[in-house]
């Protein structure tokens, strides 16, 4: 499968940034640290829908998982940098919320073999 160039600048553009935090990891604050993982989360789902969409294998179910992965941790991200108790509740709460109805419609009316229509977030 022949890629355009901007998929291939796309993925450099995730390596880099993760190469260098990768190198400096050690002296890290938490949220940073946190931030990592969701780069390398990006850059393991992006090998992963190439490998499947080379077998020809739908990856809806995959970027579904990934939309739902990368949108709790960037919340719990945010948690870290805010200001105040109430607010990070809110964002602990909303966060909670959101997953439950996030599972409720892929299980009941949202399917995994489709987009995801309701859930999405991005």
């Amino acid at each position: 499968m022949q890629l355009p160039l901007v998929a291939y600048v796309d993925f450099v553009s995730s390596l880099l940034p993760f190469g260098v935090g990768v190198s400096r990891r050690g002296n890290m604050t938490v949220p940073l640290r946190l931030f990592l993982i969701y780069m390398l989360m990006g850059i393991v789902v992006e090998i992963v829908s190439y490998i499947l969409a080379n077998q020809k294998i739908s990856n809806l179910w995959l970027m579904q998982c990934y939309h739902l992965g990368a949108y709790s941790l960037l919340i719990v991200i945010i948690g870290y940098w805010v200001r105040g108790i109430l607010l990070s509740r809110i964002l602990r709460w909303g966060l909670i919320v959101y997953i439950l109805t996030w599972g409720f419609a892929k299980f009941s009316f949202e399917p995994f073999t489709g987009p995801d229509q309701y859930t999405f977030q991005g």
